[in-house]
């Protein structure tokens, strides 16, 4: 037993380190053509283009926003609140625009991305209504009106409170644009008769 152990061991030996070294080529070229998977999203950055301290809600929402249409609303569009409706759909604000987000039912697909059921300018709401159901969005624009169906209180009223914060302050700060160019535009003042010199 002792004389084929020593004749068997070193064989057997040489064929496990052929053996591993195959699978390590081989799991080494198979690693280049593999994309990892995220395992959380990216940080956001801040307005001014500071990056922010990780924050899963606001990476999530601001991850969500970069990922639709292909990255159409990346360079135009800063994230500032999302909600879960359930049922497959999201609300999402940016600092001028609120989006309604549906994502195909299929859940199986991990990649499947949210397509933009309706989007509307904070410029263009006129009116934000809470009912007992959910919200009542009006617009200037068509459709004139969105409902948003929101059974769990708790959500309706955060999306209610986040939402009418957001229009409001973005139209007082159309309003202070248009009043700096209104008076930048403005010819000066005419002086008054007391304050032109007497010529003599």
């Amino acid at each position: 037993r002792g004389i084929i152990g020593v004749a068997v061991k070193p064989v057997v030996g040489t064929i496990d380190l052929v053996a591993k070294t195959t699978e390590g080529i081989r799991n080494t070229t198979t690693m280049f053509t593999q994309t990892p998977n995220r395992q959380r999203p990216p940080r956001a950055f801040a307005s001014d283009r500071v990056l922010l301290p990780f924050d899963a809600v606001t990476s999530a929402g601001t991850f969500l926003l970069h990922r639709l249409a292909r990255g159409a609303y990346r360079a135009s569009r800063r994230y500032r609140f999302h909600a879960d409706l359930g049922d497959h759909f999201v609300v999402l604000c940016t600092q001028r625009q609120v989006l309604m987000l549906e994502t195909p039912e299929d859940d199986d697909d991990k990649n499947n991305d949210f397509s933009v059921r309706w989007s509307v300018e904070y410029k263009d709401i006129t009116q934000i209504d809470l009912y007992d159901r959910g919200l009542a969005i009006l617009f200037d624009v068509e459709p004139e009106v969105a409902i948003v169906d929101i059974r769990e209180p708790n959500t309706r009223l955060l999306i209610y409170t986040k939402l009418s914060a957001l229009v409001k302050a973005y139209k007082l700060g159309l309003a202070a644009k248009q009043k700096v160019k209104d008076d930048q535009l403005r010819p000066p003042p005419l002086p008054q008769v007391a304050d032109v010199p007497v010529l003599q």
